[in-house]
């Protein structure tokens, strides 16, 4: 008895291929035990296979210096047999994200600022200079003392801030989030680089796995493009990292805007 075609074959052969700008899409057809294999040994966000199970061979149709997976769909089919779909996508539209969050100190008076309520700052300043006031040292100290001409007391966030002061808190801390996009760029004639310094949420081209980049911009109101470095590499290819810092507010004043989503 004849063996059947799923004991036979060993690897998917291609039965068509379709490409546009940015992506080409390979169709192979074998035996389903090749094919369930195979889609199991391709990783999508990668330039190539897990391990050789496949037989040891390479996937046909496939440049993995300049192309990486973007996609697999493996279909069963009647008689042992199975499609398995491939989007194979240029390597230059790689990119992978990652999220830090950057530790930023700050001036204690800086607390709760732009804040509804927040600390009256004026009046904080009132209360300060009752310290190098002669005699002035037990109103300094009593917080719910009157305070200026007005005969303001401290209160609210005030009071919170100048006691925090009064035990000698000079800083503190925030956490900003920075996302990072790395990217390999084969060409450098196919990009523009720089617009450091201006303000703008960055926005993923064609990131590997299918990162939500949207989602983490959310992370923050305005972000300031603050890095965009480039590493050269062996094969003549190179890797761009740029870096977008979050904030509340950027000042325009300060840093331009973008003219859209990087």
């Amino acid at each position: 008895m004849a063996e059947s075609l799923e004991t036979t074959e060993t690897f998917p052969q291609t039965i068509s291929k379709q490409a546009d700008l940015k992506t080409t899409t390979v169709v192979y057809r074998g035996a389903w035990k090749a094919i369930s294999q195979t889609a199991k040994d391709l990783k999508v966000g990668t330039t190539g296979m897990q391990n050789s199970s496949a037989g040891g061979n390479s996937l046909p149709n496939f440049n993995p210096d300049r192309e990486y997976i973007a996609g697999v769909v493996a279909t069963r089919q009647q008689g042992g047999l199975g499609t398995l779909q491939v989007t194979l996508a240029a390597r230059d539209e790689i990119e992978t994200w990652s999220l830090d969050f950057l530790e930023v100190q700050k001036p204690i008076v800086n607390w709760h600022f732009g804040k509804e309520n927040g600390p009256d700052i004026g009046l904080l300043r009132k209360w300060q200079r009752l310290e190098s006031v002669d005699g002035a040292w037990e109103a300094y100290s009593n917080f719910l003392t009157e305070v200026g001409d007005e005969g303001s007391k401290l209160t609210g966030d005030t009071l919170a801030l100048a006691e925090k002061i009064y035990k000698g808190v000079e800083y503190f801390s925030v956490y900003t989030p920075v996302l990072t996009r790395t990217s390999v760029v084969p060409n450098l004639e196919k990009i523009e680089l720089g617009g450091i310094g201006t303000i703008g949420a960055p926005s993923a081209n064609n990131p590997a796995g299918g990162l939500n980049i949207s989602s983490l911009t959310k992370l923050a109101k305005e972000w300031l493009k603050t890095a965009d470095r480039l590493q050269g590499a062996i094969d003549g290819t190179f890797q761009r990292i740029e870096q977008w810092t979050g904030a509340d507010k950027w000042d325009p004043d300060l840093y331009g805007p973008s003219e859209g989503g990087e």
